[in-house]
């Protein structure tokens, strides 16, 4: 967060707290970035769908961004979605790639030579990791920002998901969102992102 002034007609000062970082521009997107590419705005739509009208399945869509971003407000728009249909967003740890770990409470050390060694064998982080960087040889689910969010009926108008905060992602992780449909409804989920980056295109 970070503070911003302005004169009033009187010549007095106001200050307000704005949630934009230093060095970022607000960007609405529906979609992250082209990492194999190096293009920005141009990776993963994030609209998913069960047009095949299956029960119990789970459909995942994952984009990842090139630069660190900071998340702000979602809007999730829908159609056609029956009782107990759910979508979750996970921010995932891609299989074997190093993460630092700001607190040392990491399983893994980087060595002189640039690679990186795994220090403990333990499956559940306790107070015996003390490595600089998380590394896993699977994908880890680093938190959870939405969890099976309840979807019923249509909503062509969006449902804002409002924070006063920004919650920074680093460029390392990954946005999974995960529609589950328990139904056989013809579900359709599209996503709008609000956020700050240093680059917009």
């Amino acid at each position: 967060m970070r503070k911003q002034r302005f004169l009033q007609h009187d010549g007095t000062e106001k200050f307000f707290t704005s949630p934009r970082q230093e060095g970022t521009y607000l960007n609405f997107t529906s979609c992250g970035d082209d990492l194999q590419n190096n293009l920005i705005g141009e990776g993963q739509n994030l609209s998913i769908d069960n047009s095949d009208g299956n029960k119990n399945t789970e459909r995942i869509i994952e984009t990842s961004f090139l630069d660190n971003i900071f998340l702000k407000d979602g809007i999730v728009f829908w159609q056609n979605a029956d009782f107990g249909d759910t979508i979750t967003l996970d921010i995932v740890l891609p299989a074997n790639t190093p993460y630092l770990a700001e607190d040392n409470n990491g399983n893994a050390e980087k060595k002189s030579d640039g690679s990186y060694e795994i220090i403990t064998s333990s499956a559940v982080p306790d107070e015996t990791w003390t490595g600089s960087y998380f590394l896993f040889n699977v994908d880890v689910t680093m938190f959870r920002f939405v969890n099976k969010f309840q979807l019923i009926g249509t909503n062509t108008y969006g449902l804002v998901l409002e924070s006063s905060d920004t919650a920074e992602i680093p460029k390392e992780l990954k946005f999974r969102f995960v529609l589950n449909t328990p139904s056989n409804s013809d579900v359709k989920v599209l996503i709008n992102m609000e956020i700050y980056r240093e680059n917009t295109v």
